[in-house]
């Protein structure tokens, strides 16, 4: 893999927008080891320097991988920015117009909207550690382990409203305020009843798979 393109570049128009929108919500982290195989710095890192020097300065970077239709696509997350690799070196191009909805959604809603987001996705910028989807509960409830426990309810394979805990106390909550009014009433109702139901009968994994660390924010 070639170094390819800064994030900041790759978003300077609607459809790298939408590019990156969709390489977030389909990126899977790796470790560095699996990183270095695959990808070539030059371009990116001074001479004599390696990924890991490249990211020392920001803990909470990250390593992923993204498998698109038109093949895989790797980057690396550190510092609020992300720095993309491609088998040619030419900037990815794969997009799905649905996931910028999701980033529009998020962007309006503000920190608490990613808790929408998957397990992983790398628009959760690092905020709750590695994350795994480690269970999903009646009601269309989604359980995800990482730093703290998320809940997801999902609709019609969207997610409609998240919950974040620390233990048996909710830190976070957030529900969407679109075509759905009609469920913010009970989707508050459901996602508390889920986590009772979850903590009762320990649904969330423990201990939690090896933590593989994630990227932080753009």
């Amino acid at each position: 893999m070639k170094y390819s393109i800064q994030c900041d570049k790759l978003r300077s128009n609607d459809i790298g927008e939408m590019i990156w929108s969709t390489h977030m919500a389909l990126a899977s982290p790796v470790t560095l080891e699996d990183f270095e195989t695959v990808c070539n710095g030059d371009g990116l890192l001074s001479e004599g320097e390696s990924f890991e020097d490249f990211c020392c300065d920001d803990p909470d970077h990250g390593f992923y991988k993204c498998e698109t239709p038109q093949g895989d696509v790797y980057f690396l997350q550190s510092s609020g920015f992300e720095f993309f690799f491609t088998p040619s070196g030419k900037p990815p191009t794969f997009f799905v117009p649905e996931y910028q909805e999701v980033a529009n959604t998020i962007h309006r809603g503000g920190p608490l909207a990613t808790l929408l987001l998957a397990a992983g996705d790398g628009r959760m910028q690092g905020r709750n550690g590695a994350e795994f989807h480690i269970d999903t509960l009646p009601e269309g409830i989604e359980v995800i382990e990482g730093r703290n426990t998320r809940f997801r309810l999902m609709r019609e394979g969207e997610a409609i409203a998240g919950m974040k805990v620390d233990g048996s106390t909710i830190t976070e909550i957030f529900v969407r305020n679109d075509e759905r009014k009609q469920d913010i009433a009970s989707a508050n109702l459901i996602l508390q009843r889920s986590k009772a139901r979850a903590l009762a009968t320990k649904a969330i994994c423990s201990p939690c798979p090896p933590a593989r660390r994630p990227g932080r924010r753009s």
